[in-house]
């Protein structure tokens, strides 16, 4: 395996409702590990639908994005961890939260959210 090993241990299976729309799906991380005993390293549910229609059944992409970042932040608190790809990877990561946050805000404010509809750029 290469470095970036997760690209063939991560598998992912999307859904998507009748009328074409994305919903929710499956990601799972397959390893073996001895406290595992064949369950998933990792296991996400995606939300399913609107939470308006169900509430909230699943992950968001930002709740995934935050629990990456609140562990980059557990490495930057450590002196033995703490390193420069670190801070800019973290960077990064509050800069997606903060695109998707505009997203939110733009499509509450255009009255889309909470719906299947696109919204204005």
């Amino acid at each position: 395996m290469g470095i970036r090993q997760s690209e063939k241990l991560v598998h992912s299976e999307f859904k998507t409702n009748a009328e074409g729309w994305p919903t929710g799906g499956e990601t799972y991380l397959n390893v073996e590990h001895p406290f595992f005993d064949d369950r998933d390293a990792m296991a996400i549910v995606w939300q399913d639908g609107i939470i308006g229609e169900g509430g909230q059944n699943g992950a968001f992409l930002e709740d995934v994005i935050e629990a990456a970042r609140q562990r980059l932040r557990f490495f930057q608190a450590n002196s033995k961890t703490r390193c420069r790809e670190n801070a800019i990877a973290l960077t990064h990561l509050e800069t997606a939260l903060a695109w998707l946050d505009l997203r939110t805000r733009n499509r509450t404010v255009q009255g889309v959210e909470n719906s299947y509809e696109g919204h204005a750029e």
